[in-house]
């Protein structure tokens, strides 16, 4: 049983994207929009054809994340394409921080402003409260504007400044750490 009900929404574009757990089976696609979606934007931790996972160690991936109880991967389609990737990772290992998980967001650059972000982020908030979750976390580069915007509309609230947090073509970026108290 999915972690999390799929669900459709209607995108500002007219488009019907479908949000639903990712499994085993997307491993291809899931493997294909990630090389191509590090190639459209230099705000996330990975750039273009970064992922030289085979097809089957990506499927044991999505495998684990199926089968942890306080992390989850939500795929979003628009027909069969695949446009954002994001997570919930709970940090399980060490009961201490048990409270908490790591969020991650990606959306392909053409979807960008159609509010594929928002519906992603309001079902990894919806599905991290059901399971007991008590923090989520993220990074994001300090001169992402619409990101940081999205997530302080959300309740997040800016946690400190990394400097030199990620390096693109040789040039650094800070990063916002941002939580959401659930």
């Amino acid at each position: 049983m999915s972690k999390l009900e799929p669900r459709t929404y209607t995108l500002k574009n007219g488009q019907t994207l479908l949000f639903r757990e990712a499994v085993p089976d997307d491993a291809p696609k899931v493997l294909a929009y990630l090389n191509r979606v590090g190639g459209e934007s230099d705000n996330l931790l990975f750039g273009k054809n970064a992922f030289t996972v085979t097809e089957e160690q990506e499927r044991a991936v999505l495998e684990r994340q199926q089968k942890a109880e306080k992390s989850i991967m939500l795929a979003g389609f628009v027909g069969e394409e695949v446009v954002s990737v994001s997570s919930v990772n709970a940090l399980t290992a060490r009961e201490r921080v048990a409270h908490r998980a790591g969020v991650a967001i990606s959306v392909g650059k053409a979807y960008w402003g159609q509010g594929v972000g928002r519906k992603a982020m309001e079902a990894l908030i919806e599905f991290a409260k059901s399971c007991g979750l008590e923090v989520l976390e993220l990074e994001v580069r300090e001169d992402n504007t619409r990101a940081i915007g999205l997530y302080e509309s959300l309740g997040f609230e800016k946690m400190g400044l990394y400097k030199n947090f990620m390096k693109v073509n040789g040039v650094s970026f800070g990063a916002w750490y941002m939580n959401l108290y659930l």
